[in-house]
């Protein structure tokens, strides 16, 4: 029987949790974990202790103190071994070790959670596992391999009618599909996520569905949209103090106000965003930060500090393997060498970014590069080959788009303008 005091303890940390008070939360589960023996041999309080382990550790994380959230759950599947509770706990070491940007080792976790699920014959495991294998393939870049884990764990969920399975494959399935440029499938995914999200009362997704909804209009360059959306996920991150969805939602907002020509206030939100990723170990998070400090500085005429953020990106892209954001940090510093008049050198950068670019299917990435490219090309010949390629891939992106309003915003927008005006390299007024 557990204990009058231990009881007490969980009955209040799960009040809190039901309250988003997940810093008083975590307090209570820890005080909770000092009174329970890790030796005990009694099954109802070995079955309390594996409880509070996985749940502190599953709130410290949502808070975004990865590496403590990674200890609890390495004890916690080391004392659950091979069970139930072994794979939950492997499951949740691979999503630490992905957002501390330990890819490989992430990558070895879920395998394991895999081939565990699938010895303890647990379906809903094996849509986990296959979910965070996805996720990291979606990190490094391998877009494809990420939708087949994607859609093989969407199936699995569905069968099992887990609904907040459900929800995150809609998350993730969007974020493949917007990398790859298929904005408006992935608009339809956020929207189907996020309206399953509301019903289910899930705060935390509903926020990171806002912010990814919102990114979507913001590649479209639907700026309006996209701030609306990000701030309504940020009020609720606010209110909870989900640290690691404020990170990222502060970064679009950033790049939401520099699009609208607000970019004092924009910087603001970046520098916050990028403090917050740092200090929580959010690797992704502050890679994409980094590019949008890059970038606005360079369209301030701050060369120089574009120039940092953009080597400090590739530094960080470089032993992480994350190509989508080596391929980013490329992009920029070739803009900068092509503005110091260093054209070869330009054009050398971009061809290192246009190959990491096409091998990730970062297809809203690629057409700026081809863009650059057009622009410097020593020959017509070869400028009319950037600027068609740049072309067919916007033109792809805008066929794709059945919503006309947002089709409208996309093709008028100043930067597609240059590309569809474009005629054997020259510009028509």
């Amino acid at each position: 029987m557990l204990p009058e005091d231990v009881s007490n303890l969980l009955a209040s940390a799960q009040a809190c949790v039901q309250a988003h008070d997940y810093h008083g939360a975590v307090a209570l589960y820890k005080d909770a974990l000092a009174r329970l023996d890790p030796q005990t041999a009694v099954p109802d309080l070995k079955e309390n202790r594996l409880y509070v382990l996985r749940e502190c550790g599953r709130l410290l994380g949502i808070l975004g103190d990865q590496e403590t959230a990674l200890a609890l759950h390495q004890q916690y599947q080391q004392e659950a071994g091979a069970t139930r509770h072994g794979l939950i706990g492997l499951i949740y070491i691979g999503q630490h070790l992905r957002g501390l940007g330990r890819y490989q080792d992430a990558l070895h976790a879920y395998e394991k959670a895999l081939a565990l699920a699938e010895q303890l014959q647990d379906a809903d495991g094996q849509a986990r596992s296959l979910m965070g294998i996805g996720s990291t393939y979606l990190v490094q870049g391998a877009t494809e391999q990420a939708l087949d884990c994607f859609t093989e764990a969407y199936e699995h969920f569905a069968a099992s009618g887990n609904i907040q399975g459900q929800v995150q494959m809609a998350n993730l399935t969007g974020v493949a599909q917007a990398t790859g440029g298929q904005v408006e499938k992935a608009i339809r995914a956020f929207q189907n996520g996020l309206k399953m999200a509301r019903q289910l009362r899930l705060h935390e997704r509903e926020a990171v569905l806002l912010n990814n909804l919102g990114e979507c209009y913001q590649l479209l360059f639907a700026s309006e949209q996209a701030l609306a959306c990000h701030q309504e996920g940020l009020a609720l991150v606010e209110t909870a103090r989900l640290r690691l969805v404020e990170a990222d939602l502060c970064r679009n907002i950033g790049i939401d106000l520099c699009y609208l020509g607000r970019v004092d206030e924009g910087l603001e939100y970046l520098q916050r965003a990028l403090s917050i990723s740092q200090t929580t170990g959010n690797v992704d998070i502050e890679q994409y930060t980094l590019a949008a400090l890059s970038f606005t500085q360079f369209m301030r005429g701050h060369s120089s500090m574009a120039l940092a953020y953009a080597e400090q990106l590739r530094e960080t892209a470089v032993p992480h393997n994350a190509r989508h954001h080596l391929a980013t940090a490329l992009y920029i510093i070739g803009l900068i060498q092509q503005k110091q008049g260093n054209s070869d050198d330009a054009t050398e950068t971009w061809q290192q970014a246009q190959f990491l670019a096409h091998e990730t299917n970062s297809r809203m990435l690629l057409w700026r590069i081809h863009t650059a490219q057009a622009a410097i090309a020593q020959t017509q010949g070869l400028a009319d080959v950037h600027w068609r390629i740049a072309r067919e891939i916007i033109q792809q992106i805008s066929d794709s788009l059945q919503d006309h309003t947002l089709r409208a915003t996309f093709l008028a927008a100043p930067e597609i303008r240059t590309i569809l005006t474009a005629t054997d390299g020259t510009l028509s007024p």
